[in-house]
């Protein structure tokens, strides 16, 4: 289960509702005031080296800190969007990050093989005539 390490009222609450808002089983860590308090920073710190909330932390241990990632994340794990794309039935920029993102080496091959929605949402924005030249001219 993804471990949330938070602190209610600050920034990590954007993720916490994306996580709810996608239905994305997880479990709170709130750390306490990272900016005022240095044990509750040490803390966090041996957790996510940057020391910055929100910190998602995967089953793996890995830690997502990048906010567009971490929107990426909730998304895919959920893979539910009530749409086609990414935020439901209306294309948005979005789409265009993703296209963009699943075709950057090294990561193409694993988003094909562990992120399907994000490379379906991707093949579908490819598809669109519009972005043709674009796609031929950076994806070959």
């Amino acid at each position: 289960m993804l471990a949330l390490f938070e602190n209610p009222g600050w920034g990590s609450v954007i993720f916490e509702a994306r996580l709810a808002f996608y239905g994305v089983p997880h479990c709170l860590a709130t750390t306490g005031d990272v900016c005022n308090d240095l044990v509750a920073r040490d803390a966090l710190q041996k957790i996510n080296p940057v020391a910055q909330l929100p910190a998602p932390v995967l089953d793996d241990d890995q830690i997502i800190s990048e906010s567009a990632a971490m929107t990426f994340l909730a998304a895919n794990v959920a893979a539910q969007s009530g749409g086609p794309w990414f935020l439901g039935a209306r294309m948005t920029a979005l789409e265009i990050h993703v296209m963009a993102v699943t075709h950057r080496s090294p990561c193409a091959d694993w988003f094909k093989s562990e992120a399907l929605y994000l490379s379906a949402i991707s093949a579908r924005a490819e598809s669109l005539a519009a972005f043709a030249p674009v796609t031929r001219r950076s994806f070959g």
